[in-house]
């Protein structure tokens, strides 16, 4: 087959972008190029590009161009190169002999430049048959050096370029060039260190050294870690000793200078072939004014009292390159104290973090987000998340302490300290951008990190990357959503709020040996420090990833359990929440991914009875820590549609109710959990455990109405009364409601009957566990003496003829359930003319006044002083709600505002109104809060649903603690609970005794 064959939508499908010329190019008759093998352009990252060299190579190098393209491989491995590397094109172009080393797959043996020629060289130096991927490849490329060595440094650098081409066409065929990349990084990161090696023998005659003087080379960043670009800045610094019985300490220093001198000239000075690449020496002590060359004493004194903390995070890298191993491992015996004790220093995250920053800020803008090594999502986001938590964990876990990027991340991975989808997506995300960064090196041989803006470039950069086909069009946009996840891992894993907190612990809190942690545990605050040992060992016990995860969190929720008002119950807590779900993988990733997790759960535990039951009870009460919109819902409609369909799900009535009961007793607890974590508002949980309660009963009402026959259903609406209907629900009030029902045409008895039934499955279905609604139906017409279920039209007769002035005010704060149906609306329209009627009078007002004066003396407990109560007792709850609904119940005929069941809405509309001043409502509505607050305190801190305790300033110290610092009083500052409370309610006694007692008309 003839060039004149070939159609241009052929060459098109090989990749030219220009097939007209390619077609012209390709029947050249000087290149007589193999037409059978024009497939190969497939595969070349820039086939136009490729042919272009091509016909520079054949036209200036006939001889050799006629060996080569008659070898399949060879002719392969030549193309690709040709498309991937402009510059190492040009290399060949001038050094034909370099031919040679164009490494294919069946190609193993290292090959040896020779002058350079227009034909292959005749005689090739020998060298021992060692395959280029064998470990020992440092050697190898040392060997190669050596038996090609010459006087000046061009000879020097052809030998590294030999071998650059050599890895580089190794790696262009390869068939995963991901998988392959750590490959690449360490034979470029050997070739540097053979460099370096052989740098120093060739320059170590052209400088005057003192007798015994032997000099060291560490390598750090990339080549310490042997992650080496194919062209990067290779950091070094260098350690110098000498015989001082012999040399003064001025001459040594000065001579090793001198020699470092040379070897910068060798490797990166003027020549006819182009450098090998930057030694920079900015890494070294004292940066660019520090000395070249250092001692290790002269090391020790600058990082024991100088060094910064970015500088450890450098050391981490270091790796003697060449020169004299003493040298070498004595610099690295040194260091390696200093590198994993360096994260104890203070602020030493903090510090690691605004580095970081800094680095990003420096960026030029238009460069920002193109910059693959320093932009956002590049790969300094990766190694910096990295290093940073190698240096806090590896403080005391030695498998994390490995230099190279992707085996650190494994490392990091398998002892649980990075999620696993986070090292995935760090793993692959940081192959990609690194092959992107190799191949954008290879084309010119630049120090190039920025991507490029136009598609031409980005196409070649794709198929050099060995993505074809139609994802080729997608790469930038491949590229940039990977970005967008490094980023994402970035921000979780660098600003992890447990880094700076484990920074900031000593190694024996880190190491929670026994020894180390009992005085440890005791100066934080544990009243027990052994009992706090037994616990820890039980939740670290193990060698499973979830153990080690435990261990690395554990000694940071300490800490945080000791700034609570009970950290040994706290610690007690955690172990009974671990072992019912610290076994699934969930929880302990929360613990250490999140943000809030960790520090609120150590918060709740330390502080709350009813809030870890009802964690241990709702596990996924605890990931909703990390979420403020989580621990407060809205759209309580959707989740009661939800609870709804999960009920209906359920076998029988039996399992339905347990789900049901379950549902609220989670909600609860999501309340409880927003009120110690968010901060204490009655006002709002109030409204949400109202809204549960609501719910529930909805719910329930639905089942208890189940088992009513088809054709004998009767209207049944519930009407919540008390603190529920007024949507004010503490964590223990019982659901005050009457369960009212219509005929509907059946016989007045019968229709009672089945509403009966309702009402006593309604109460048996809520109430069959310890996470218990308590339906109260005593609030109904005739009280304990009348049906469960009353009629409307009963309910209607009853309160026209009978309503007592006590149940005229009870029923301001009636509130219907489903207030549209026509139940709810008739029940309103016959109870709203005595609720709000304006016939309330001089007898009606004393009646009031002697109810509440009885209650307080009937109720009150005789062994609690009155001041002490926060419901009953002077300036309490009840002396507030009941000055309110006088208001109400003397002025809501002529002001519908105060038509609300709401204590602090009818407040609102009181001080609108002007019938109490802007102070007075100030103060009630703060009292109101305040003794709100202590029983849904006492409530959260002891677990207790029940009993007189709840309404009472708590006694015991210990509740006391619990019940202040659930409310935001300061560690310390517990005392003052009383004191405030007890001034709170002293402000709405007197205004109590101002409009309740002293006031009328």
């Amino acid at each position: 087959m003839e060039a004149c064959d070939l159609s241009l939508s052929d060459l098109s499908s090989l990749g030219f972008s220009r097939p007209q010329t390619a077609k012209q190019q390709l029947g050249d008759p000087g290149l007589d190029f193999p037409l059978a093998q024009i497939q190969i352009f497939s595969h070349c990252a820039d086939p136009d590009a490729a042919l272009v060299s091509l016909l520079n190579f054949s036209a200036q190098n006939p001889g050799p161009w006629q060996a080569i393209k008659t070898k399949t491989e060879e002719l392969a491995a030549f193309l690709r190169l040709l498309g991937a590397s402009e510059a190492l094109g040009q290399m060949i172009q001038s050094d034909p002999s370099l031919l040679a080393h164009l490494a294919v797959p069946n190609l193993h043996q290292v090959h040896p430049p020779t002058a350079q020629v227009e034909e292959p060289a005749a005689n090739p130096i020998e060298l021992p048959e060692t395959e280029v991927l064998d470990p020992g490849y440092r050697q190898i490329f040392i060997d190669f050096f050596s038996a090609n060595r010459g006087s000046d440094p061009d000879t020097f650098r052809r030998c590294y370029y030999a071998l650059l081409i050599e890895i580089a066409t190794l790696d262009l065929n390869s068939p995963d060039p991901r998988a392959y990349l750590p490959t690449v990084c360490r034979q470029v990161s050997a070739l540097a260190d053979a460099a370096l090696e052989m740098a120093m023998e060739q320059t170590r005659t052209q400088v005057e050294l003192p007798e015994g003087l032997e000099l060291a080379i560490i390598a750090l960043g990339k080549c310490g870690a042997q992650e080496l670009n194919y062209l990067s800045d290779v950091d070094v610094m260098f350690v110098v000793d000498w015989d001082r019985e012999k040399t003064v300490e001025n001459e040594a220093l000065a001579a090793a200078s001198n020699w470092v001198s040379a070897i910068s000239t060798l490797i990166a000075g003027p020549g006819k072939l182009r450098p090998l690449w930057p030694l920079d020496l900015g890494l070294r002590p004292e940066g660019a004014n520090g000395a070249l060359v250092r001692t290790l004493d002269s090391y020790r004194s600058y990082y024991q009292r100088w060094a910064q903390s970015w500088e450890f995070q450098a050391l981490l890298k270091a790796r003697p390159a060449a020169g004299n191993p003493r040298l070498g491992q004595g610099f690295m015996e040194l260091t390696q104290e200093l590198v994993w004790t360096a994260s104890a220093r203070a602020d030493f995250v903090d510090n690691a973090r605004t580095m970081r920053q800094r680095v990003e800020a420096n960026l030029r803008f238009d460069e920002r987000d193109r910059h693959l090594k320093l932009g956002p999502g590049g790969l300094r986001d990766v190694e910096f998340s990295v290093q940073l938590l190698q240096l806090v964990h590896g403080r005391v876990d030695q498998k994390v302490r490995v230099p190279a990027t992707l085996s650190a991340l494994s490392a990091l991975s398998a002892q649980g300290y990075i999620g696993r989808q986070a090292a995935q997506t760090m793993d692959q995300a940081y192959r990609e951008l690194r092959l992107v960064e190799h191949r954008l090196q290879l084309h010119k041989l630049k120090r190039s990190h920025v991507l490029p803006k136009d598609a031409k470039s980005w196409r070649r950069l794709a198929r050099a990357c060995q993505v074809e086909g139609a994802e080729e069009s997608s790469f930038e946009q491949h590229i940039a959503k990977l970005r967008s996840e490094v980023r994402a891992c970035h921000q979780s894993l660098f600003y992890r709020p447990l880094l700076g907190n484990l920074a900031g612990l000593d190694d024996g809190a880190l190491a929670l040996s026994p020894e180390a942690a009992t005085d440890w545990l005791a100066a934080l605050g544990y009243r027990d420090p052994a009992g706090a040992q037994r616990q820890i060992a039980a939740l670290t016990r193990g060698v499973t990833r979830r153990a080690n995860i435990q261990r690395q969190i554990l000694p940071v929720m300490l800490g945080w359990l000791a700034n609570g008002p009970n950290p040994d119950q706290g610690l007690l807590r955690l172990r009974v929440l671990a072992e019912e779900v610290g076994s699934t993988g969930w929880f302990v990733r929360s613990l250490r991914d999140s943000p809030y997790t960790a520090k609120r759960l150590s918060q709740v535990l330390s502080s709350s009875e009813y809030a870890t039951t009802a964690m241990i009870n709702a596990p996924i009460l605890v990931e909703q820590l990390d979420n403020d919109q989580a621990l407060q819902i809205t759209n309580w409609p959707k989740l009661e549609s939800e609870v709804r369909s999960l009920v209906e799900r359920q076998e029988d009535h039996a399992q339905g109710g347990a789900r049901l009961r379950a549902w609220r007793a989670r909600e609860l607890g999501r309340a409880a959990l927003a009120d110690i974590c968010l901060g204490m508002d009655c006002a709002r949980s109030g409204q949400e455990i109202s809204a549960a309660n609501d719910a529930t009963l909805r719910v329930t009402l639905d089942l208890a109405r189940e088992n009513i026959p088809r054709g004998f259903e009767v209207p049944i609406e519930i009407i919540t009364m008390g603190r529920l209907g007024g949507q004010e629900c503490g964590y223990a009030s019982d659901a005050d409601i009457i369960l009212l029902h219509e005929d509907a045409g059946l016989p007045a008895e019968e229709a009672a009957q089945i509403a009966q039934q309702v009402a006593v499955e309604l109460r048996n279905l809520l109430q069959a566990d310890p996470s218990r609604l308590m339906v109260d139906y005593d609030l109904r017409p005739e009280g304990k003496q009348g049906p469960l279920s009353p009629s409307l039209r009963g309910v209607r007769e009853y309160y026209h003829k009978w309503a007592s002035t006590w149940e005229r005010q009870a029923l301001l704060r009636a509130r219907p359930l489903n207030p549209d149906s026509q139940l709810a609306q008739d029940f309103l329209a016959a109870v709203d003319p005595i609720r709000y009627g304006s016939d309330f009078g001089t007898k009606e007002l004393r009646e009031v006044r002697l109810l509440k004066a009885r209650m307080e003396r009937e109720r009150l407990p005789r062994s609690v002083p009155s001041h002490r109560h926060v419901k009953l007792g002077p300036g309490g709850l009840s002396d507030i709600e009941w000055t309110v609904q006088l208001l109400q119940l003397q002025n809501a005929h002529a002001l519908s505002e105060l038509r609300t069941t709401s204590t602090l809405g009818a407040l609102k509309a009181a001080r609108n109104a002007g019938l109490v001043s802007t102070e007075q409502a100030r103060d009630l509505e703060l009292a109101w809060r305040f003794a709100s607050a202590v029983r849904a305190g006492n409530t959260l801190a002891t677990g207790r649903i029940n009993g007189q305790a709840l309404d009472q300033l708590p006694k015991d110290a210990a509740t006391e603690r619990s019940v202040a610092r659930i409310l935001g009083y300061a560690a310390g500052q517990e005392h003052q609970l009383e004191e405030d409370y007890l001034r709170s309610a002293r402000h709405a006694r007197q205004i109590y005794e101002e409009i309740f007692v002293g006031g009328g008309h």
